[in-house]
């Protein structure tokens, strides 16, 4: 039962990622984002999940996987989007993003 509640907590942080993702992809712009904001989640999700290896907590585990999937992407996008001369990483970005708009329909 305690379980279900890690589960939540997992659910909770990695959808808070999602309206931030979507309005990055669609406006192309990352000028109010700090970028610090996901290096230190990349940071804090990696500890985490390290930490939950350690103990074989798979909701804390599937929640970090996920946390730094999700901060790594924004970093990714943070980069292609803040330089006009990263046409390739904005296509990769933007290609990625499509694909998982369309599998989600």
């Amino acid at each position: 039962m305690i379980e279900l509640f890690g589960y939540i907590s997992a659910i909770c942080f990695i959808f808070c990622f999602i309206p931030q993702i979507i309005r990055t992809w669609r406006l192309k712009s990352v000028d109010d984002i700090s970028v610090w904001v996901y290096v230190l989640l990349t940071i804090g999700y990696s500890a985490s999940l390290i930490y939950g290896m350690s103990l074989g907590e798979w909701p804390l585990i599937s929640k970090d996987i996920l946390g730094v999937s999700l901060s790594l992407l924004m970093l990714l996008m943070v980069y292609a989007y803040r330089d006009s001369r990263k046409d390739d990483v904005r296509k990769i970005v933007s290609d990625f993003l499509h694909d998982a708009k369309r599998k989600f329909r």
